[in-house]
Formats: structure tokens, C-alpha cells, sequence
């Protein structure tokens, strides 16, 4: 086994997939890593607004999506997950049908990757989103510190 690590650290998981060129592709089977804090941070966010884009082939992505008084929790998620996110977007809606009122957001993504997919098998059941049981035991302060923003407003 060849061992890699990718700057992130702690928790094993993942496998890593290396493309050689364009016609041959090689997965080596590495150790990547999650430090105990982005898990916690995860466990948190994963409750509240993110959802998972799973892909065939490079593991799980996670989509955040805040309304621009909250985008300070989207930056907060870039510091987190340093050099594994994608830029913050602003996102263009139609008026609401209910209201005719247009609303702006934000929308930023953790790339995809197969350090997501355990929590992609542990928050969804058979196409449901659930809360798991196995969570009591990692739901910190920091988890919900993170699953209260997600859904209000970082302040000061």
C-alpha cells in the first residue's frame, strides 16, 4: 500500500484516485485525512444546510446554499476546510410564485471526494436524509455551534 497524506489530519478515510494521463487512470490506495474538528463540523453542518452531491467516480461533494445575510457562515466553511472548497457564488432566482418577491443567496461547495462518502452512507437511508443514531456520541459544542448557524445568522 502506498501512503499519501493530504494535509488534512487525524481520522482515516478515504481512498485517493490518481489520474496518470488521459487514457490510463491508476487508484492507489492511500491514507487521507480528516482532522477531529472538520468531522465535528461536519456533524453539525450535515444536520443543518448541507446536502450531498454524490458522483461516480470522485466519492461525495457537499453543497452549502445561505442567504446573503449569512454568507459569513460560508466563509467560516472556506476556513474550515481550507484548499477544499470551491469559490463562494452568488446564485440567481426566479421570483418566488407565493410572493413575487426575489430572493439572493450564496452557494459554495466541499469538492468531492471519497473522505465524504461514510458520511454520505451514515446521514442517508435508502434516498432519505436521517439524523443517526451514531451521532449522539459525536455531537460536540462545536457540532452544534455550526448546525445553529447554518440555519441563523453568524454575528458578532
Amino acid at each position: 500500500m502506498i501512503q499519501i497524506s493530504l494535509n488534512f489530519s487525524d481520522i482515516v478515510m478515504g481512498v485517493f484516485d490518481y489520474m496518470l494521463n488521459d487514457s490510463i487512470s491508476a487508484t492507489l490506495s492511500a491514507t487521507a485525512y480528516l482532522s477531529s474538528r472538520q468531522i465535528e463540523v461536519l456533524n453539525g453542518t450535515l444536520i443543518g444546510s448541507g446536502f450531498f452531491r454524490p458522483t461516480k467516480t470522485k466519492g461525495v461533494g457537499i453543497r452549502f446554499e445561505q442567504s446573503d445575510s449569512n454568507i459569513g457562515y460560508l466563509e467560516r466553511l472556506q476556513e474550515e476546510f481550507a484548499g477544499m472548497t470551491t469559490e463562494i457564488v452568488p446564485v440567481k432566482r426566479k421570483p418566488d410564485s407565493r410572493t413575487g418577491n426575489t430572493y439572493s443567496s450564496h452557494r459554495m461547495q466541499i469538492s468531492s471526494s471519497h473522505l465524504f462518502t461514510p458520511f454520505h452512507e451514515k446521514f442517508v437511508v435508502d434516498g432519505t436524509r436521517v439524523i443517526p443514531e451514531s451521532l449522539v456520541e459525536g455531537f460536540t459544542p462545536l457540532s452544534l455551534a455550526f448546525l445553529i448557524m447554518s440555519n441563523g445568522i453568524v454575528g458578532e
